[in-house]
């Protein structure tokens, strides 16, 4: 599987409000990484149903990859999520030089 990670320019309108496109981050496209999917749930929001599956990305520790942070998002390139995106939960850096990153895909605004 193929995954490319992005983060949110840092760019305010006329008012002030944050906001601006994604953009990849150098040395983090299209890098291999395993993806383990831990359970799909449906919860109702703001009257709708709404669906996210949570999972546990894999991949190997290195300098653009100790650099993600909370506020990037994953977008898979290939595999079967590709072209979904997902919002970052937790960042675990292991001692076996793999970082684990919790995910939700889906039921969000990215």
């Amino acid at each position: 599987m193929k995954v490319t990670f992005e983060r949110r320019a840092d760019v305010t309108d006329d008012e002030g409000n944050p906001g601006g496109a994604w953009q990849a981050l150098p040395g983090l496209c299209a890098i291999s990484a395993g993806f383990r999917p831990q359970f799909a749930s449906e919860t109702l929001e703001a009257g709708r149903q709404e669906s996210h599956t949570k999972g546990v990305l894999v991949l190997r520790s290195f300098e653009a990859s100790r650099g993600i942070v909370g506020s990037d998002r994953v977008v898979f390139s290939v595999g079967d999520y590709a072209g979904m995106t997902a919002d970052i939960l937790s960042i675990r850096r292991m001692p076996d030089r793999t970082i684990e990153i919790a995910l939700q895909i889906g039921g969000s605004d990215n």
